[in-house]
């Protein structure tokens, strides 16, 4: 998967515009935000794919928030950086 920043950049979002008014690191952590929200939300709207793969896909995302990823990629990883930092609890997910 790309990374938060690829992910934001390719939605030509104006959001990655109105990020640009941040310091660095709040506007890294919010582009990291916006790329997973996007990623879900994405997953859940692609009517393309079967129900049974996006389930499958969001379920991955859910227990690997909750336990950890295996092998997390780009994304993956920097949202786990989020969740400490924030004090983003686990139970939503």
């Amino acid at each position: 998967m790309a990374s938060s920043q690829e992910i934001t950049h390719k939605a030509k979002s104006n959001l990655a515009f109105a990020l640009s008014c941040l310091p660095r690191e709040r506007k890294r952590d919010m582009v990291t935000f916006y790329a997973f929200c996007r990623v879900i939300d994405d997953l859940a709207d692609d009517l393309d794919a079967p129900i049974e793969k996006r389930q499958d896909e969001l379920t991955r995302w859910r227990q690997g928030i909750k336990n950890g990823f295996d092998a997390p990629d780009e994304l993956q990883q920097e949202v786990m950086y989020l969740i400490p930092r924030y004090s983003i609890p686990k139970q939503p997910f």
